[in-house]
């Protein structure tokens, strides 16, 4: 990111944060120990995983409408259904 920053699906994430930890050079236990705090944070946290890098835990789940939220209307499910009779 123009920032610095960088942005990894979660295993390639914590690959990525024990890489640049172990160039910093930290031992496996304080890698551990960080490691273990990141996967325990809430998504959006911040994690102090060294002296010199942060890790910011994202929320990973897949986006899409809610169907049951109130404002979904009733007749959606019927539209679905002759759509798909109707292409079938």
């Amino acid at each position: 990111m123009p920032d610095g920053s960088s942005i990894a699906p979660e295993g390639k994430a914590i690959e990525s944060l024990r890489g640049r930890m172990g160039s910093e050079g930290m031992s496996g236990d304080a890698i551990d120990g960080a490691i273990a705090r990141y996967m325990a944070a809430e998504p959006g946290e911040i994690v102090d995983m060294s002296p010199r890098l942060a890790a910011k835990k994202l929320a990973a789940h897949l986006a899409g409408p809610d169907l049951q939220a109130p404002s979904a209307d009733p007749l959606l499910f019927v539209k679905i259904s002759f759509e798909f009779t109707a292409l079938h």
